[in-house]
């Protein structure tokens, strides 16, 4: 492996993978093999395909979306850096105009929307660098490029987030606030520095 130099053997294996490497591909059949099991369990009980997806892309969306906003106010809680207090959230109504979109996200300059919106930009970003990389020749671990299963896992995460992607091209209540971007936008351009270093 030219270019970078690393210590220890298990960081040089854990931070380039593979396709071919046996850690990838027991990960891949264990995440397989677990979306299959869930998929045959909604089948069992007498739901579509479509219904397992959505439940799958929405535990995914929560879990980055609402859980972390709501973790990060625990802890400002505790450690006396926010005080408790009862936050009250903006419900859609229920009469759907004539124009409207069912079953689509409808953003606005809500926090909860940034975290989600901030994945989604490292992943595009991920995938240029790549495509990128692969356009120069640089693939593989002896270039130290970009390999297979990393784009695998960003069109992943791309697909599974693909409300924000949409949102990202959006107008109106569908579209997702400048002020939302471009906070998200530094946040991922943060990360990228740090993964850089």
């Amino acid at each position: 492996m030219s270019g970078i130099k690393y210590k220890s053997p298990k960081v040089r294996s854990f931070c380039y993978l593979q396709v071919s490497e046996g850690q990838f591909l027991l990960a891949a059949m264990l995440f397989a093999g677990y979306n299959l099991y869930s998929l045959e369990e909604y089948k069992h009980c007498g739901k579509s395909w479509r219904e397992w997806w959505n439940n799958q892309r929405m535990q995914r969306i929560t879990a980055i979306t609402a859980f972390l906003l709501g973790f990060l106010s625990v802890v400002f809680k505790l450690l006396g850096i926010s005080e408790t207090v009862f936050e009250v959230t903006r419900k859609d109504q229920v009469d759907v105009p004539a124009h409207a979109e069912p079953g689509r996200f409808t953003f606005d300059g809500s926090p909860m929307f940034i975290t989600g919106t901030m994945l989604v930009l490292v992943q595009i970003t991920a995938i240029g660098v790549a495509l990128v990389s692969w356009a120069g020749g640089a693939v593989g671990p002896e270039t130290n490029g970009p390999g297979v299963a990393e784009m695998v896992c960003s069109g992943w995460v791309l697909i599974t987030f693909w409300p924000f992607v949409r949102g990202l091209f959006g107008k109106g209540s569908y579209g997702i606030p400048w002020s939302v971007v471009i906070k998200a936008g530094v946040l991922a351009v943060l990360f990228l520095q740090l993964c850089k270093s």
